[in-house]
């Protein structure tokens, strides 16, 4: 017999999602597809419980500025562990992001071709990828592009190990004077040539800034 009241909701979390992927790999989903302030938070102790990093060693962690990555939570629980918290500039992750060209781009290469030969072997002609693929799928292409060496490329063509601060020559510059401002000139109109402004627009400033 069964009560006829209702009982306590109970919850279970079943990763089927995970099916084929790398030992250790644990894996959050979100309705949007996209990454949240719960989620990276949970990433963040993932990193930390295969880290050994302490307050008098502490380690790097390098990243773009989206919302879900500077919560007050991810803030608060790096500096208790002695992570230490980079982030690139808006606009410049192509450049800067040490895994972009050399590892994410041969990834997705890599995950492409793997779609692409399991959709044609035998038994799979005809059938869609699924969500419930995708880890099996990525975890043959994450082999073969995440390798040392071009982790240790990435970061070295992006000028942050060793720190190059001239990686990139004024020609990287130019694109952006298609949306510069004028300078501001006086009632004559003359530019007003002060230590301020000399003949630097704030954009200008800004970046050169950036790059000094």
């Amino acid at each position: 017999m069964t009560s006829g009241e209702r009982g306590s909701n109970v919850t279970i979390i079943a990763a089927h999602m995970l099916k084929g992927a790398p030992p250790g790999l644990v894996g959050e989903s979100n309705p949007s597809g996209g990454s949240n302030k719960i989620i990276f938070i949970k990433f963040i102790e993932h990193c930390l419980s295969h880290t050994k990093l302490t307050l008098e060693e502490p380690h790097v962690l390098m990243y773009d500025i989206h919302e879900s990555h500077i919560s007050l939570a991810v803030i608060k629980r790096a500096k208790e562990r002695g992570l230490h918290l980079l982030t690139i500039p808006p606009h410049t992750s192509h450049k800067l992001q040490p895994l972009g060209h050399p590892v994410f781009g041969p990834f997705k290469n890599y995950y492409d071709k793997a779609v692409s030969e399991g959709m044609s072997t035998s038994g799979n002609v005809g059938r869609l990828v699924t969500i419930y693929d995708i880890c099996e799928i990525a975890a043959k292409a994450y082999d073969l592009a995440f390798t040392p060496g071009d982790i240790v490329s990435g970061f070295k063509i992006s000028g942050n190990i060793p720190l190059n601060k001239n990686i990139f020559d004024d020609s990287e510059f130019l694109r952006l004077y298609v949306t510069d401002h004028p300078l501001p000139t006086s009632n004559d109109g003359n530019v007003p040539f002060t230590a301020n402004n000399s003949l630097t627009s704030p954009l200008q400033k800004a970046f050169l800034k950036m790059r000094h």
